[in-house]
């Protein structure tokens, strides 16, 4: 009988169960059956041991020959008494015979199973599960999972030692985790503020795997980032040296770059440094127009990021009006130089350096004799001419013709007051003086007027007065 032993469960590869070695000690003392009955016990316990099944079935069939022979010998032996032909002795041979050729036979088959059959099985289901850990590693490598990866092919070149793509998956997960610890470096490094550090880690990742994901996107913003640091790096020492116009080209590339950068921070330092350039300039260009209007220009781009500064708006509004009135008086529409300098002039008239008060004292006087010479005995424009004449007296009060002129236009006007009175003694009082000067005034139209109100006169002057 089959000594009772503790059976471990199936956790163990069958060859290292002691029902096994049990056996291999029964099958060596020649005890088959016994043998037998502990690997048939052992083939329930592994099913899909197929080298098992095979090893109890020969053995299970080379001990029942051997009984069926011992007991035919038995049997031939006790029927022919001693002394007597044994006559069932040819037949015993014949079975003999029969079962030797029937042993052949299996043996054969065995030996045939063992060389073809058997090995192919085992090479298959051994590929079978070469693929299988193979594909294994390789989706835990897709997976990003470095370490079970790298066990899949550490399992993989145990079953196949010197495995190429085992090698190389394992390469490949050593290499990824160092990258994965560098890129953590990198984004650390980042977050600290360290830009240019982290550029160099990511650069270096990039050199090492082109493909390592998102790598690319994450180097070309943080070189924008790098960038638009060091342009407003650039702008603060621009701004310790006073140089405005340079802060301007280096903030103007931040916003370039990034409109939301910083944004308030970026905003009011441009704001300062437009003004910064638009000031001295206005302060400096003493009535030079180019100047004044990229003064304008500045203080324009000031106000888009401050709207509501009123300061800097009449600033620009009284340099607007006096690039205006330059424009106007360069083109000697000496009218349209007046009307766009007079509010400056209101307002500061030591403008530009008084630049303003010398151009205005050119232009009052030629605009009045432009308002002059196309009145035509307009009073309006007389009169608007008389104003223009006052304010260029006042400007050069020692000019005896503007004096003259301001005396003629106002005697005119005066006679033409007086003469839709229907005063014509006193109409021609007025015109009576500034004919004997011009007898041409406004065109003519004097001597008409004249003539006229010296007909309708009760006591015409004859002084002026001609039958």
């Amino acid at each position: 009988m089959a000594e009772q032993m503790e059976e471990p469960g199936p956790t163990v590869p069958f060859d290292q169960h002691p029902l096994y070695q049990a056996a291999m000690d029964d099958l060596a003392a020649g005890d088959e059956a016994t043998a037998v009955a502990k690997l048939k016990l052992l083939a329930a316990l592994y099913p899909k041991e197929q080298t098992l099944q095979d090893l109890a079935v020969r053995v299970d069939l080379k001990a029942a020959l051997a009984g069926s022979s011992a007991k035919a010998t038995s049997r031939e032996r006790a029927a022919v008494p001693r002394g007597q032909p044994r006559r069932g002795l040819r037949n015993l041979l014949v079975l003999l015979l029969m079962l030797a050729v029937g042993l052949v036979g299996i043996a054969a088959f065995i030996i045939g199973y063992n060389l073809m059959v058997r090995p192919a099985r085992e090479a298959t289901q051994t590929e079978v599960a070469i693929d299988s850990m193979r594909q294994t590693g390789q989706l835990r490598l897709e997976a990003g999972d470095w370490a079970a990866a790298r066990e899949s092919f550490e399992a993989l070149l145990r079953a196949v030692p010197g495995d190429p793509t085992a090698q190389a998956g394992i390469d490949y997960s050593f290499q990824r985790e160092a990258l994965d610890g560098q890129f953590a470096n990198a984004l650390a490094a980042e977050q600290a503020g360290d830009l240019q550090g982290a550029l160099q880690s990511l650069q270096a990742i990039h050199s090492q795997e082109p493909a390592y994901p998102g790598i690319a996107e994450r180097i070309a913003k943080l070189e924008d980032r790098v960038a638009i640091e060091a342009n407003l790096q650039e702008a603060q020492t621009l701004v310790q040296a006073g140089d405005w116009l340079g802060v301007i080209s280096a903030l103007t590339r931040v916003r370039s770059q990034d409109p939301d950068f910083r944004k308030a921070e970026v905003e009011d330092q441009l704001y300062q440094a437009y003004l910064q350039a638009a000031l001295p300039q206005l302060a400096e260009a003493n009535g030079n127009a180019d100047q004044i209007r990229q003064a304008i220009d500045y203080l324009d781009r000031a106000l888009a990021l401050r709207p509501t500064d009123g300061q800097y708006g009449e600033e620009r509004r009284l340099a607007v009006r006096f690039v205006t009135g330059a424009d106007a008086f360069a083109n000697q529409d000496w009218q349209a130089a007046v009307v766009a300098w007079e509010p400056v002039y209101a307002a500061r008239p030591d403008y530009q350096g008084g630049a303003l008060r010398d151009n205005l004292r050119q232009a009052y006087p030629q605009a009045a004799r432009q308002l002059i010479a196309r009145a035509s005995g307009s009073v309006s424009l007389l009169k608007q001419a008389i104003g223009y004449l006052a304010q260029a007296a006042a400007l050069d009060p020692e000019n005896q013709d503007l004096a003259e002129e301001r005396r003629l236009a106002t005697e005119f006007v005066a006679g033409a007051e007086a003469a839709a009175q229907g005063d014509w003694l006193a109409a021609v009082a007025h015109w009576g003086p500034v004919y004997q000067v011009r007898s041409d005034y406004q065109n003519g139209v004097l001597r008409t007027q004249l003539r006229e109100a010296c007909a309708k006169s009760s006591a015409p002057d004859p002084a002026f007065c001609k039958p």
